[in-house]
């Protein structure tokens, strides 16, 4: 479960990163997905995007730790460090 709140507060961190960048964002976003997000929506999109999907993964994850599926959670949890 700390495998999980930390991947939770690693993604809010950067969504918080994206809301003090704001401004600068759709210039410097290096990611694609992020910036076709950016394009289409504006960055307000993004960080409700990231948001939710945070919210969610972290909801899937909680779901995962009483089941075989666990062994997951390490992996996702050294992504989200990098």
């Amino acid at each position: 479960a700390s495998l999980v709140l930390f991947s939770g507060l690693i993604s809010v961190y950067d969504n918080v990163m994206n809301v003090i960048f704001y401004n600068d964002l759709p210039r410097t976003e290096q990611n694609p997905v992020a910036s076709w997000i950016i394009n289409m929506g504006g960055v307000s999109s993004l960080v409700q995007i990231k948001a939710v999907t945070t919210i969610l993964a972290v909801g899937i994850m909680l779901g995962l730790i009483k089941t075989k599926y666990r062994v997951v959670i390490l992996p996702v949890f050294l992504f989200q460090l990098g």
